[in-house]
């Protein structure tokens, strides 16, 4: 018990120093745009790039943690659609729904995923980063720019997804690593290099600018809209994706991956969206903030029962 909380207290740990920096003024609100981007369009791309260009996929390739991810997604997204109040756009329905079912994959889902349980964490947080971001992001947007473009077509809204797909630089990383297992060579020892020194920032600078993004958040309590999101967040998708996983029969530790992951709080993806769109913008910054907070708790607990 003590060596799993020792392993995801760093992770929050950062998060927190993150936090004390923004509140505190020892880096500007400004800092978390650059910081973002760094992580973002560098670091997080080539750490993925790195190790789908390496990784013994034969051995990590599991679809049942596969479907039970997706699953446990489609699920959340699908229901919060549904079951929101009436009266809601489509724009404010979908960025609410990807708030409710976006884990934070990528900043969080692969230390922690590494630290815990090694190559198949990180393998389990990749696949898994690219259901979210290539996937769940991609089909919210598209429903956005449907809803936009009623009336017009749906033909621009599909090529406008694909294009931002293709320049997305964290999807980007991991494809271009797997056209590069595909012709089986080995990494050149300064591009290896070049690529674990960039990779290895990656993670403590992304969780220390998750914590100055949730010290620049807005303020306020919890409100009746952010509410069901959290519950929704932090207890419906990773209990979905355990019955899923228990259902296909997930070996160990893959379903526990799945649970954990999909325990993860929400990602900032939602919150650019809505900023992008002008919709939601505040109740899902609350939302990130709570179950950033909670899961505090809730992750620590869930990785002493699985690891």
């Amino acid at each position: 018990m003590l060596a799993a909380l020792g392993v995801v207290f760093p992770v929050f740990a950062l998060i927190l120093i993150g936090w004390a920096a923004g509140r505190r003024g020892i880096l500007p609100a400004d800092a978390v745009g650059v910081l973002n981007g760094f992580v973002v369009r560098l670091a997080l791309p080539v750490l993925m790039f790195q190790f789908v260009a390496q990784a013994d996929w034969p051995a990590l390739w599991h679809p049942g943690f596969v479907a039970a991810m997706a699953g446990g997604i489609a699920i959340v997204f699908a229901g919060t659609m549904l079951i929101g109040p009436a009266g809601r756009g489509m724009t404010e329905r979908s960025v609410e729904s990807l708030a409710a079912s976006y884990a934070n994959t990528a900043f969080m889902g692969i230390p922690i995923g590494q630290a815990l349980f090694g190559q198949a964490g990180v393998a389990a947080a990749v696949i898994a980063s690219l259901l979210t971001v290539c996937l769940l992001f991609a089909f919210s947007i598209l429903l956005i720019e449907i809803d936009r473009h009623r009336g017009r077509g749906a033909a621009p809204a599909v090529r406008g997804v694909l294009l931002s797909l293709v320049r997305n630089p964290i999807v980007v990383g991991p494809v271009a690593g797997g056209m590069w297992a595909l012709t089986g060579a080995v990494l050149p020892e300064p591009i290896d290099r070049i690529a674990s020194l960039l990779g290895a920032a990656a993670s403590p600078v992304a969780l220390v600018t998750i914590g100055l993004f949730l010290a620049a958040a807005p303020q306020g309590p919890v409100t009746a809209r952010a509410a069901p999101l959290i519950a929704a967040k932090l207890v419906a998708q990773p209990l979905a994706t355990f019955a899923l996983a228990w259902l296909l029969g997930v070996p160990a530790p893959w379903a526990g991956l799945a649970t954990l992951i999909a325990a993860l709080p929400t990602g900032t993806g939602p919150f650019m969206l809505a900023k992008l769109y002008e919709s939601e913008a505040a109740v899902i910054a609350r939302v990130i903030l709570a179950t950033t907070i909670l899961a505090a708790v809730t992750i620590p607990l869930l990785a002493v029962l699985i690891a």
